[in-house]
């Protein structure tokens, strides 16, 4: 497996890195488990549908860490917190279940 880090300068003077490497299932396997099972209260996530992209984020104060299975070649994240699209598109915590 070959993986490639890039460095570019944007313009504000900040620095973005790239890192390019095989989407290999095992890989891509190992790097979401780690992601969601060990970080997951530390990015967004989200689907990414025509015409928008919707943004959660997991919270310590919303509940549990998730849970991460694999069943048939997907994996599913589950015991995230409840949320609730506004009409803007924004994901707000929710009580109902």
């Amino acid at each position: 497996m070959q993986i490639q880090t890039m460095v570019e300068a944007n313009p504000d003077g900040h620095e973005v890195e790239y890192t390019y490497f095989d989407p290999d299932p095992d890989l891509l396997e190992e790097l979401l488990r780690d992601l969601f099972e060990n970080h997951w209260d530390q990015f967004f996530f989200g689907p990414c549908i025509q015409g928008s992209v919707f943004e959660l984020q997991a919270s310590v104060a919303s509940g549990p860490k998730p849970h991460i299975g694999l069943h048939d070649g997907r994996l599913w994240g589950l015991a995230l917190s409840p949320v609730h699209w506004t009409s803007q598109g924004n994901a707000e915590e929710s009580n109902a279940s």
